[in-house]
């Protein structure tokens, strides 16, 4: 390996076969007053093997995308190819992606966790960035939740670098309540305790439910017995704004009723209702309630538990 430069502390690094760039080599422990932006300028790791795999979800990629390693990271894409034959598999040290020809978000999402290697995973998608410091914050969260085999996480918006949502300052364990508006690039898994939990593949993205998946897999882990843990620290920034903004249309809302009986089997009229009459405010410019209630009981009836 080379050493580092005594006056600047960069290394030359080769990265996934390109030739040789400078990296500058980061140490010490942050420990941030507030989070903050995220620069396109990142760490690689120089001497520990990958603790944490990022995740990612992309489509039609002959090659992976060019996105910033984070320190003590490994990146593993699967790429679901619709429109092109996929490429046979790449594995250039701390970046691999495995291509098949199919589609659907959940159905990506297991097929990563099921390819992972590392100690600890994040979900992502590939148009996400991750500071430089991910991987402390990713165990410091694990660390401050030992029993748990989720942990979440926040993320901020790439262009103001401030948090999408608001956000609770404290650390907790989840419940049936808190779940509910976690965004999948948010989690964080535990891959030696995971056995048994998939994503359903009947919902998300790419499939005829395009929403929910994140939250049944957090209400099926509840179910299960798993921890479920919160840590008030960023692991990436996105640009746009979070999956909680789409169009509320006829289609959308029977695609919600669908998620609220896979995710209330018993209660889930009363959870239907709950919603209309809570969250007026998204749906509110497409329907009024007594449409909401129509096409979400519609979906519904579409899905078994």
């Amino acid at each position: 390996m080379t050493d580092p430069d005594s006056r600047t502390g960069l290394v030359a690094l080769p990265r996934c076969g390109a030739p040789c760039s400078l990296v500058r080599v980061q140490g010490g422990r942050y420990s941030p007053p507030r989070p903050e932006p995220f620069g396109r300028t990142q760490s690689f790791a120089v001497a520990s093997p990958p603790t944490v795999e990022i995740l990612v979800a992309t489509m039609n990629r002959r090659e992976p995308p060019s996105q910033a390693l984070p320190a003590a990271a490994s990146f593993l894409y699967v790429n679901q190819c619709t429109d092109i034959e996929p490429p046979d598999v790449i594995d250039e040290g701390p970046v691999r992606m495995h291509s098949f020809a199919e589609r659907g978000l959940s159905r990506s999402r297991n097929r990563a966790i099921a390819l992972s290697r590392a100690e600890l995973l994040v979900l992502a998608d590939d148009d996400v960035e991750h500071p430089a410091e991910m991987v402390e914050r990713v165990r410091r969260g694990f660390d401050a939740h030992p029993r748990a085999s989720v942990v979440t996480f926040q993320f901020l918006d790439a262009a103001s670098g401030e948090p999408v949502k608001s956000y609770r300052r404290d650390s907790f364990v989840h419940d049936r309540r808190s779940v509910g508006s976690v965004s999948s690039i948010e989690i964080g898994l535990r891959r030696e305790r995971l056995a048994g939990l998939r994503f359903d593949e009947r919902l998300g993205l790419g499939s005829g439910l395009p929403t929910g998946e994140e939250f049944i897999f957090l209400m099926d882990a509840l179910r299960a017995g798993h921890v479920l843990g919160y840590w008030p620290e960023p692991i990436c920034s996105h640009p746009g704004v979070g999956g909680g903004h789409r169009d509320w249309d006829a289609f959308m809302v029977r695609a919600k009723g669908a998620v609220l009986r896979r995710g209330y089997p018993l209660a889930w009229p009363l959870a239907i209702a709950y919603f209309a009459l809570t969250k007026r405010s998204r749906y509110g410019r497409a329907m009024g309630p007594a449409a909401f209630l129509y096409h979400a009981t519609r979906g519904a009836r579409v899905i078994s538990p």
